[in-house]
């Protein structure tokens, strides 16, 4: 329009370290990155299962989100191995702790493995959820951590072990991470976690009977997430209050407008039924349905405005109205929000595909061009900045 500023590419609103990992240009990364990820190929870590892709794909994943939210290389390089020798939540020891430490750690650096070992031995959900969340429910005006951080079992062999507030710190960003890549319906369903509290817990099921994975609605793990945020925030501000120089280790990641807001679990749940009731309907196509589906999504937003899938949602409708700003400025929010959290939340399509069609929807709404033909919607896919 005239007199208004040119809008920015599709390019230009994708950070330079998310258009590295789209490209997977690993060695700009970390130079070590493809050695590490050699070796997980090696001791088998792409022929084993992990709740929706293999376990190296989750490793990298966890590693790619941490990458993109500016943690440092130990930090970075642990998740890359978080569950290497197996921990609390899995069986997945590609390396045995009692003989392959030393291995580990030549590979990822001394720092990291001690802290990759240190996660895989702390009762993570007792620390997280029972020791953490629990203790501070939904309604607390003020979530904050113990000045002297907590003490809890080793998962083997009992002992105490002591987490102070930059390991607590940490685990936290670790865990959300961890929770962000790997959770979606099909875990909702196993642990009853109707609430969204998402305690993982659940009774005996001497019949089981779900099947993976699923519908594959999103997860209920949003609010959890974004309370680990607020306590993770609460360890790095008594760092520095204390004046302790390891307050730099932890850095907050850019969700929840940078952790400083929390996601309930009743916006949760209304937000993804919602965003599911539309995205489930296929009479949602016809023109007739478009006002009805356009308005629930601005509903899923008004509750949930952290997650992009269903900002992308409304640009493809307002794209197909040929509302060609609503549509740019909602593709663009979905861009940046695909850009912070470095994975997706409705995990039928991978992060990078996602990312890929927004670039598609936000080009095709700055242009005002859109197929009238399947086969010219078929054609599509390239995009600007390459």
């Amino acid at each position: 329009m005239a007199g208004d500023e040119a809008p920015q590419s599709s390019a230009a609103l994708l950070p330079s370290i998310v258009h590295t990992f789209i490209r997977q240009e690993y060695s700009k990364i970390d130079p070590a990155l493809p050695e590490m990820l050699e070796v997980l190929t090696a001791v088998g870590a792409a022929e084993c299962w992990h709740k929706k892709s293999t376990f190296k794909a989750h490793l990298l994943e966890v590693y790619k989100i941490l990458k993109i939210w500016g943690t440092d290389d130990a930090l970075a390089r642990c998740g890359l191995m978080h569950s290497a020798y197996s921990n609390s939540f899995v069986n997945l020891a590609i390396f045995k702790p009692d003989v392959e430490r030393s291995r580990v750690a030549q590979l990822i650096g001394q720092e990291a493995e001690a802290l990759t070992y240190r996660f895989c031995v702390v009762p993570r959900q007792q620390l997280i959820q029972v020791d953490l969340l629990d203790k501070l429910p939904m309604g607390s005006p003020d979530l904050q951590v113990h000045a002297g951080g907590l003490t809890v079992p080793h998962i083997r062999t009992g002992e105490p072990l002591h987490v102070d507030l930059l390991e607590l710190g940490q685990f936290l960003v670790l865990t959300m991470a961890d929770f962000a890549e790997q959770l979606f319906s099909w875990q909702d369903c196993m642990f009853s976690n109707t609430d969204g509290a998402l305690r993982l817990e659940g009774a005996p099921d001497p019949e089981p009977r779900y099947l993976w994975p699923g519908p594959m609605l999103p997860g209920l793990w949003v609010s959890a997430v974004s309370r680990m945020g607020r306590l993770l925030v609460s360890c790095k501000q008594q760092l520095e209050a204390a004046g302790d120089p390891r307050a730099v280790q932890l850095t907050i990641p850019p969700v929840f407008d940078h952790c400083s807001c929390i996601l309930t679990e009743q916006d949760q749940q209304a937000a993804r039924d919602l965003y599911w009731e539309v995205v489930s309907d296929m009479q949602q196509q016809h023109p007739q349905h478009a006002q009805q589906a356009a308005e629930k999504l601005q509903r899923v937003i008004t509750l949930n405005p952290w997650v992009p899938e269903p900002h992308l949602m409304l640009a493809q409708l307002h794209i197909h109205a040929k509302e060609w700003g609503a549509a740019r400025e909602a593709a663009g929010t979905a861009l940046k929000l695909f850009a912070q959290w470095g994975t997706a939340w409705d995990k039928r399509m991978p992060w990078d595909a996602w990312v890929a069609w927004t670039r598609v929807c936000y080009e095709a709404a700055v242009e005002q061009r859109w197929p009238q033909q399947p086969l010219g919607v078929l054609s599509m896919g390239m995009v600007q900045g390459l």
